[in-house]
């Protein structure tokens, strides 16, 4: 009830609400569909600060990569190594950006 009390908007109890600090501060996410993410987005009074998902939502979910952009809520990625380089022919242009982060990562290290 006190997590239902800190982030979710219930209109009903605003007057009571008011002036209270949040026992939450900012939360993260992992997994959500862009349904699941555009619902919890229009009923939290404190949005995700990060979202964490599958490489594979990068590359092939750009509606909801547009909504976590449009409200600032920071992606980070897991399964890059198994779901990219392990299947690479598979999904060749994940493969391509793949090697274009190492080298760049690779450069900047001089």
């Amino acid at each position: 009830k006190a997590l239902e009390d800190s982030y979710v908007d219930d209109s009903r109890n605003r007057d009571t609400n008011m002036g209270r600090k949040p026992l939450i501060e900012s939360i993260g996410v992992s997994n959500f569909n862009t349904n699941d993410m555009t619902a919890l987005l229009d009923t939290c009074r404190i949005k995700p600060f990060i979202y964490q998902g599958n490489v594979w939502t990068v590359l092939h979910d750009p509606k909801l990569m547009g909504l976590l952009s449009e409200h600032h809520i920071l992606f980070q990625a897991y399964n890059i190594i198994h779901g990219i380089f392990d299947r690479k022919s598979a999904a060749p242009n994940a493969f391509a950006v793949l090697g274009k982060v190492g080298a760049h990562v690779w450069k900047k290290r001089g």
